[in-house]
């Protein structure tokens, strides 16, 4: 290790440099900043930190409160570099137990890691609140694992109940192999709130390309209930977010196992983004899938889409600009406002009351990819039982 600490109360680390090897055990997680149960305030500021055997910074609480604020100084730019080059995650955090974490990480260079340029963890019954704004997630390690890279909030397990906030703000996104930002969850029960604008994903070079895998997104979103008595929750809002070079979806949302009793609820408000420039075989600039635990999935989907470019033309091999895909019978879609056919499809209705004319209504541009699409922009073939509920949940709020 290069800094390790136990059960510490309140930290500072200010234009300091970690650099060449720090640990030799991958198993241990041997890092260049490794605290188990920090806890108080803990400022890391203006420093350079690189070459963890694992990870750059680890820290995992199981108990406690941190407050924790990772930025650059007036001194120095805050940067994150290469950790091993068969190392994990540049910067690696988790909460279990009981245990709350404060963060804010503003203004620093992420800039490569093997793993994930960032995991953040919560377990148990751990809360976090978690902001994230004006930083540089650009890969380049050299030895990226398949489906990693990125940055990832993620949660859940048996027995858990969590809550998250957060808000992951005007950030640049490039070199992941997987998804750019996927925040998904998979807790028994729990509120996820999340708001996610301003980020660019991708390079705005006026030509397709892939980022990463085929199997990549821009923004993940994720939400299966992990099977136990308790509801989960999760409203995100994604504002003003330009995606561009993904190879599987510009943006991903989905949901999955939840039940008549214990519900799974997943309400997206998006407006304002801008799809496009994407990869020869990239499926779609939305896809939104709900359900698939079978017909006792009772899994839900809200979606308030307005004022977003979604071009899918740059996959001459992709498929339409939206793609709704319902993979259980008793699990559903719902657009606030929405009057038209149950289905969605265009046939559905009269040409002003299909889900395809109502989308353009709320000012969204839709165009398809190369392959045989939908007509309109919205390919609903799989989707039934959809309605024009509101919204009930709340995103994050500035």
């Amino acid at each position: 290790f290069g800094i390790v600490g136990t059960n510490v109360a309140n930290f500072t680390l200010r234009d300091s440099t970690l650099s060449g090897t720090h640990g030799t055990n991958l198993v241990l997680n041997e890092s260049s900043v490794s605290f188990t149960n920090l806890s108080g305030t803990a400022l890391f500021e203006g420093n350079n930190i690189a070459g963890g055997r694992a990870d750059n910074m680890r820290i995992v609480n199981s108990s406690g409160s941190l407050t924790l604020t990772i930025q650059d100084s007036a001194s120095d730019q805050a940067v994150f570099g290469n950790n091993n080059l068969n190392g994990n995650d540049s910067v690696f955090l988790q909460t279990s137990g009981s245990a709350s974490l404060g963060l804010t990480i503003d203004g620093v260079a992420f800039n490569g890691a093997r793993g994930d340029l960032l995991q953040i963890n919560a377990f148990g019954n751990s809360s976090q609140d978690l902001v994230i704004t004006d930083n540089q997630f650009h890969n380049t390690h050299t030895n990226i694992v398949p489906a990693g890279g990125g940055v990832v909030l993620t949660g859940g397990g048996a027995g858990t109940n969590i809550d998250v906030d957060y808000l992951i703000q005007d950030n640049s996104f490039q070199g992941a192999d997987g998804h750019a930002l996927s925040a998904a969850y998979k807790p028994v029960a729990g509120t996820i709130q999340g708001r996610i604008e301003g980020n660019v994903i991708g390079v705005d070079d006026g030509a397709g390309g892939t980022q990463g895998s085929v199997t990549s997104a821009g923004i993940f979103i994720n939400l299966e209930k992990t099977a136990g008595a308790g509801s989960a929750t999760y409203a995100v809002a994604l504002v003003d977010n330009e995606i561009r070079d993904t190879g599987l979806a510009g943006i991903y949302l989905g949901v999955a196992k939840g039940t008549a009793t214990d519900g799974a609820t997943l309400e997206v408000t998006a407006s304002g983004n801008v799809v496009e420039e994407m990869s020869e075989f990239n499926f779609a600039a939305l896809y939104a899938v709900v359900g698939g635990a079978g017909s006792g999935d009772y899994s839900k989907l809200g979606l308030d889409l307005s004022d977003n470019v979604l071009d899918n033309s740059g996959a001459t091999s992709g498929s339409s600009a939206v793609v709704l895909d319902q993979v259980s019978t008793t699990s559903h879609f719902y657009f606030p406002g929405y009057s038209g056919s149950p289905s969605g499809e265009l046939n559905g209705g009269t040409a002003s009351a299909n889900l395809h004319t109502f989308l353009t209504g709320e000012g969204n541009v839709m165009t398809n990819g190369g392959y045989p699409s939908y007509p309109g922009g919205v390919d609903a073939s799989f989707v039934s039982g959809l309605t024009g509920d509101p919204l009930i949940l709340t995103p994050w709020m500035p």
